[in-house]
């Protein structure tokens, strides 16, 4: 039966553990069709088709403001939340229909700028699928249930590889990659809605009234941030070409587990925060919680791209992609700076101040682009992970002043974290010493040297923190009680 529950009565600390395993697991599942599908299409391709998801992407925001709309009012007390959930179906379905008359409209630039002959009918593919299964995500979420809901993103990824894989084979290239996750989505997305619990309902005009009211900022707030996540690839795109934009897909899908414990208790942490404020509750120690661990992962992964970044991509994806051995250590260190980020991102959602957000993501954004131009006809592709790199710094010196004016008694900068920055450290020190800096591309060679790595973090980390080893035990009594 599905859970009804609110999102500050739920374990966060075991829900970001169940979440991150679940992330692992599509990170597994995805790994592998990445290679194989980079080596199946090549970087052209490839790149080609990760440019259309891109803009998939970015025509799909205003269905991820809605949605973070939606998820901030039902998680509210005393939310309409049948009226919320009948919300989310009639935008959803208004902006598919919207979405596909314009890219019938535009057809021509999507083709051009793609180079795929039939993006059109993927990108409206495309579109529908995200926007119903991001609608339906977003809404589980809301209970915080971000382990259940992450699950279930496992899931689709399964399910999205396997209809890949046979779509390509069949000789279908980038339109198999589309339209498998196009599926996927679809077919998963009712689950998600089952585990919702809510049975919708015709919205009135006051409950429209309050989504909008938070969604016209949260809508900017997706736009900018999702223009300021796809820039990079976009740019590349257009001033590079395809090449450019696989080679910088390559060095992102590397580096992406970086994200995952800040992006599950993120998620869960803006939930938490809007529950707990609407009832007036203190909110500074579920923030600074979250702030000491979203990195634990970002960082030991920085610091081994530093070592071995060269050796790892050429053994995974082949030579064609050594070009973006400089992209991943850029890429690495960007996600240090982005999981400090996002829960600060998530906690002013969730303290009902979309608006703030949404003039911070702005100047990151121009920022961005800006540096984007200038850099990357000097530099080359690395230019476009720098501007990123700059601009997420901005993001996060804004977002802690902002938040300081509002919760003064959240540390920023806990001891919990710079004893991760100093396991990281000397794990790269002593990765040095075992191997030099001369380390062979080679199943071999990188499959030891990422295992040592992860040994010696770890083992460091728990030496030197005791907040680390209380919290471990902590989350495992959670895990098994509940």
């Amino acid at each position: 039966m599905p859970e009804k529950t609110t999102a500050s009565e739920v374990s966060l600390g075991a829900e970001t553990v169940k979440a991150t395993a679940a992330k692992f697991s599509m990170a597994a599942i995805g790994f592998v069709g990445t290679i194989i599908f980079a080596r199946m299409l090549g970087p052209q391709k490839f790149g080609a088709y990760y440019l259309l998801f891109a803009l998939v992407k970015i025509a799909d925001l205003p269905i991820e403001g809605w949605s973070m709309a939606a998820k901030k009012r039902f998680s509210e007390q005393g939310a309409q939340i049948s009226e919320i959930v009948g919300g989310q179906f009639v935008f959803v379905f208004a902006w598919i229909a919207l979405g596909t008359l314009v890219a019938l409209l535009t057809g021509s630039y999507i083709v051009s700028y793609t180079g795929v002959a039939v993006a059109v009918p993927l990108f409206i593919a495309l579109l529908g699928g995200e926007a119903v299964y991001v609608s339906a995500e977003r809404l589980l979420q809301s209970r915080g249930l971000v382990g259940k809901a992450t699950w279930i993103d496992a899931l689709r990824s399964y399910v999205t590889f396997g209809l890949q894989l046979a779509l390509v084979l069949a000789g279908w290239g980038v339109a198999g990659m589309a339209y498998g996750l196009a599926v996927a989505s679809v077919v998963v997305a009712p689950l998600t809605l089952y585990f919702v619990g809510v049975r919708p309902e015709v919205p009135s005009r006051e409950t429209l009234a309050s989504q909008w009211e938070y969604a016209r900022y949260s809508v900017l707030s997706a736009l900018f941030g999702r223009v300021y996540e796809r820039f990079d690839v976009l740019l590349l795109g257009y001033l590079l070409g395809p090449t450019a934009a696989g080679w910088y897909e390559v060095a992102y899908k590397l580096v992406t587990p970086a994200k995952f414990v800040a992006e599950t208790a993120s998620s869960g942490l803006m939930a938490r925060v809007s529950n707990l404020s609407s009832r007036g509750k203190e909110l500074n120690e579920d923030v600074t919680n979250v702030l000491s661990y979203a990195s634990i992962l970002s960082v030991p992964i920085f610091f081994g791209g530093l070592a071995i970044s060269e050796p790892l991509v050429v053994t995974i994806y082949g030579l064609a992609y050594a070009k973006a051995a400089p992209l991943l250590i850029v890429i690495a260190l960007y996600h240090v700076v982005m999981t400090q980020n996002m829960p600060l991102e998530q906690t002013i959602y969730g303290l009902d101040l979309p608006r703030r957000l949404s003039v911070i993501s702005a100047g990151t954004v121009i920022l961005n682009i800006v540096l984007g131009f200038a850099l990357v006809p000097i530099v080359g592709a690395v230019g476009a992970a720098l501007s990123s790199l700059v601009a997420e710094t901005v993001s996060y010196l804004l977002l802690r002043y902002s938040l300081n004016q509002m919760a003064n008694e959240i540390e920023f900068m806990s001891s919990t974290f710079l004893k991760q920055c100093l396991a990281g450290c000397m794990m790269v020190s002593l990765l040095y010493l075992v191997y030099g800096w001369n380390l062979q591309a080679g199943i071999l060679s990188i499959a030891p040297a990422l295992m040592v790595g992860a040994v010696i973090y770890f083992t460091i980390l728990l030496t030197v923190s005791n907040e680390v080893r209380i919290t471990v035990r902590s989350v495992i009594t959670e895990i098994f009680i509940s």
